[in-house]
């Protein structure tokens, strides 16, 4: 439940609302993302256990924030304010080229890929 409230807190409403989808009247299913992104057993299990104010919890990779978030961008919808903010903040954790690797059909993900290495953020 804290995922979800950081998930919206943080705008990554599509996320949030897939995550909370995948549970049906208690019972687990797979939920696809409107950017395409599939939130399997797989996916929740890449998210490594946190503790996050004393409560443990899974917390989800940045990388897998930041494909889900470029992917769900289109034509009317492209704001790099949030991305970038995760970007900036844990830059030294991303693997970058994961992330080039899964977003490589997507025009905005590789424009913001290219603004960050300008600002040296994925270097």
């Amino acid at each position: 439940m804290v995922l979800i409230v950081a998930l919206i807190k943080s705008r990554n409403l599509a996320l949030a609302e897939s995550i909370v989808k995948r549970v049906v009247n208690g019972r687990r299913r797979d939920a696809e993302t409107r950017s395409g992104v599939t939130i399997d057993d797989e996916f929740i299990e890449r998210a490594p256990d946190t503790e996050v104010h004393a409560v443990r919890m899974r917390v989800l990779r940045p990388e897998d924030v930041l494909v889900t978030k470029l992917l769900a961008m289109r034509e009317h919808e492209v704001d790099y304010e949030s991305v970038l903010e995760i970007a900036r903040a844990v830059r030294e954790q991303i693997d970058w080229d994961e992330v080039r690797r899964r977003t490589e059909g997507s025009p905005y993900a590789k424009a913001f890929l290219t603004l960050v290495e300008e600002l040296e953020v994925s270097s």
